[in-house]
């Protein structure tokens, strides 16, 4: 049982983590800048907004990584 409490207060923990403002660079901007129009006319086909919070379930399997 305390096993699970702790993973439980780790989970509570790294999502205040996750949720902090990301650092930007002039790098980043660009990258933002080339991406941004068709990210927008994409989530906007889906019903989705820009901006909008996600959640993204990262799997890692037989030393492979894997995004779904």
């Amino acid at each position: 049982m305390d096993k699970y409490i702790k993973v439980v207060f780790f989970l509570l923990l790294s999502n205040v983590c996750i949720s902090a403002e990301m650092p930007t660079s002039a790098r980043s901007k660009k990258a933002i800048a080339n991406v941004k129009p068709e990210l927008v006319a994409q989530l906007k086909r889906a019903g989705l907004e820009y901006g909008n919070p996600i959640y993204i379930r990262i799997l890692k399997k037989h030393r492979n990584l894997s995004c779904g």
